[in-house]
């Protein structure tokens, strides 16, 4: 579905490689106290940080555009799709899946590379989309904030669901209500395709 340098495969999967890595030999800081801590509050800064081990500055590009980003009265910015900090949460709520083995990596690996995913939206929108985070699934921010996306030819397209581990560890983490909305499923080998 989107395509991104052959080359750059193995560039990532190292940088996830070193997450991963930092994830699992921190992991037994990993406790009840400060995966629930909150900001400003006793253990937030380790949770901060643990969360951004999965940070990369890489992007992989959706060429999907806001419209209002199209037209381009405002200043634009790219939107990951799914927050580094929030798969690292998630990878770290769930270390039995994505820490204890290579399988585990292969999933983590999954996750890593949907957030690298990036739309070009306007400033405002991506300010909007910041403040949903714990507010509302990963899948319904776009539709709440009312963005429409188009691609390269200027027919609306809509996102890739995100992996369904991370709408369901959502759901459970922060108590959030599925709306119902069904995006698009693609098989995680072919929503982005190295070439």
């Amino acid at each position: 579905m989107f395509r991104h340098p052959k080359k750059k495969i193995d560039l990532l999967r190292d940088k996830a490689r070193m997450s991963w890595n930092n994830l699992r030999a921190n992991l037994h800081l990993w406790t009840p106290e400060i995966a629930n801590a909150k900001p400003y509050r006793e253990g937030y800064h380790i949770k901060y940080d643990m969360c951004r081990f999965t940070y990369c500055m890489s992007r992989i590009h959706t060429h999907y555009e806001s419209t209002k980003a199209v037209k381009g009265r405002t200043k634009n910015t790219h939107d990951h799709i799914l927050g580094s900090s929030l798969v690292g949460e998630c990878v770290l709520d769930n270390s039995d899946i994505f820490l204890k083995d290579e399988k585990g990596f292969e999933k983590m690996f999954e996750l890593y590379l949907h957030g690298l995913l990036v739309t070009f939206v306007t400033k405002e929108e991506n300010d909007l989309l910041a403040q949903l985070r714990g507010k509302f699934l990963t899948k319904d921010k776009y539709n709440e904030v009312g963005i429409v996306l188009q691609d390269k030819e200027g027919n609306q397209v809509e996102l890739p669901a995100p992996p369904k581990i991370l709408t369901e560890w959502e759901i459970k983490k922060f108590g959030l209500k599925d709306t119902g909305y069904k995006p698009i499923e693609i098989e995680p080998k072919k929503l982005i395709q190295f070439v």
